[in-house]
C-alpha cells in the first residue's frame, strides 16, 4: 500500500528511497487518509493480535505440561500475530510522521507496514495446505506432525520471515513501481490457484468419501473435512477480495485527480485488512472465543 508522498525524498542524495506514487501526502485529504488508516489498524490488529498471542502462551504452558503439539495453524497463527504486531508499529511511524515529517521515521514506518504483506498472504496460504493434507493426504500428515515435519515448517516460517525482511527492503529501495506490482500480482495469483486446488480436491473428498469407517467414526471425519473446506474457502474469499480491490485500486490510482489517489489509499486499507484477522479469528473461534461462528474450525 502506498500512502506516503515522495515529497521528502525529492534530494538526488535520495532518489533511491522513492517510495510511493501517490501524491497526497501533504494534502488536508492525504493527511485525514493516513490518519484514518493507521488509527484504524492500530485499533483492530493491536488488540487481536495481543489476545492471539496471550491465548498461544497459555496454550504453550498447557503442551508443555501434557507433552502435546501444537497445531500447526496456530503455529502459523502465531507468526502472523507477531508480525502484525510489528505492522502496528509501522502504523503508528506513518501516522507520526504525517505530522513530524521527520525522513527516518518515514522510512521505518515504510520498511515496518511492507514487512508485513507477504506473511498476510503465505501464512494463509500454508494454512490451506495443512487442511488439504488433513483431509487429502492423512498419512502424509501424519508423518509431518513427526520431528522431521516439525523442521520442514520451521524452515518454511524462517523463509517467510526473510521473505518479509527482504520485501520492505525492496519497496523501499525500488524506485519502479511497476516490478513491485508485477510481483506482487503474480504472489496473490500463485496463491489463489493453490487455495483453490485445495478447495476442489478437499471437496471432492466429502463428496465421494472413502469407504472403511461407519457411524459416529463416520460422522466425525465428515465434520472435520467440512471444517477444513470452511476455512479454505474463507481464506479464498479473502484472497479474491484482496486481487478484486488491488485492481480497482490500482485504476483509480491512475485517476488525475488527487483526492481520488489518495480515497484509492483508503480503499487498498480495506481489502489488506481482511489478510490480516483471517487467520487470528479463525484461531479464535476454534479456540472457543467467538461463540457465533461454532461451525468454522480448524484441522485436526
Amino acid at each position: 500500500m502506498s500512502i506516503i508522498s515522495t515529497n521528502y525524498f525529492d534530494s538526488p542524495s535520495n532518489n533511491s528511497l522513492s517510495l510511493h506514487d501517490i501524491q497526497c501526502f501533504d494534502s488536508a485529504v492525504g493527511r485525514y487518509v493516513v490518519t484514518a488508516i493507521s488509527l484504524a489498524y492500530i485499533l483492530f490488529i493491536l488488540p487481536v493480535s495481543v489476545f492471539v498471542l496471550y491465548l498461544g502462551f497459555q496454550q504453550w504452558k498447557q503442551c508443555s505440561l501434557s507433552g502435546a503439539t501444537v497445531t500447526y495453524s496456530d503455529f502459523f497463527t502465531y507468526n502472523m500475530a507477531v508480525i502484525e504486531f510489528i505492522g502496528v508499529f509501522g502504523y503508528a511511524f506513518n501516522y507520526c510522521s504525517t505530522y513530524a515529517k521527520l525522513q527516518v521515521m518515514l522510512i521505518v514506518g515504510a520498511f515496518l507496514w511492507s514487512f508485513i504483506w507477504p506473511a498476510q498472504t503465505l501464512f494463509p496460504i500454508l494454512t490451506c495446505v495443512e487442511h488439504y493434507l488433513a483431509v487429502v493426504r492423512p498419512i502424509t500428515y501424519r508423518g509431518l506432525r513427526q520431528a522431521g515435519g516439525v523442521r520442514i515448517r520451521n524452515i518454511i516460517t524462517g523463509s517467510i520471515w526473510l521473505i518479509c525482511f527482504i520485501w520492505g527492503i525492496f519497496v523501499i529501495l525500488l524506485v519502479d513501481h511497476y516490478y513491485k506490482r508485477v510481483i506482487a500480482a503474480f504472489v496473490l495469483i500463485l496463491s489463489l490457484i493453490v487455495t483453490v486446488f485445495c478447495s476442489l480436491s478437499v471437496l471432492r473428498v466429502l463428496i465421494r468419501p472413502r469407504p472403511g469407517k461407519v457411524g459416529r467414526d463416520r460422522v466425525q471425519i465428515d465434520q472435520s473435512k467440512r471444517r477444513a473446506i470452511h476455512t479454505i474457502l474463507i481464506i479464498m474469499g479473502v484472497l479474491w477480495l484482496k486481487i478484486c480491490g488491488n485492481v480497482i485500486t490500482n485504476v483509480i490510482r491512475f485517476s488525475t485527480q488527487l483526492i481520488a489517489r489518495c480515497v484509492a489509499e483508503g480503499l487498498a486499507f480495506l481489502v489488506i485488512l481482511p489478510s490480516s484477522l483471517v487467520l487470528p479469528l479463525l484461531f479464535l473461534q476454534r479456540a472457543g472465543k467467538l461463540p457465533n461462528c461454532k461451525h468454522i474450525t480448524g484441522a485436526g
